[in-house]
């Protein structure tokens, strides 16, 4: 049974993240998800800081299966502008 997740990340607009980044960074969170079985909305927008608004879940192996996966994406793309 898949889980429906909305995700939000804000990214600092000083950053000068290109648009195809950070559209490369959503599909790559969008199939990671889809492998643990999450089906998922993500929205990335630019911001005045760096946030991720937190998904809902309630059982703690999903939520930090879904954390770690999150976290090494970001990580892996984080240093690629």
């Amino acid at each position: 049974m898949a889980i429906f997740l909305h995700i939000e990340i804000m990214t600092d607009k000083e950053q000068k993240i290109s648009r195809n980044k950070l559209d490369s960074i959503e599909q790559e969170i969008l199939i990671s998800l889809e492998k643990l079985s999450f089906s998922s909305e993500i929205c990335i927008r630019k911001s005045k800081f760096n946030a991720f608004k937190e998904p809902a879940i309630k059982l703690d192996e999903q939520k930090q299966q879904l954390m770690e996966n999150l976290r090494f994406i970001w990580q892996k793309n984080s240093s690629i502008h």
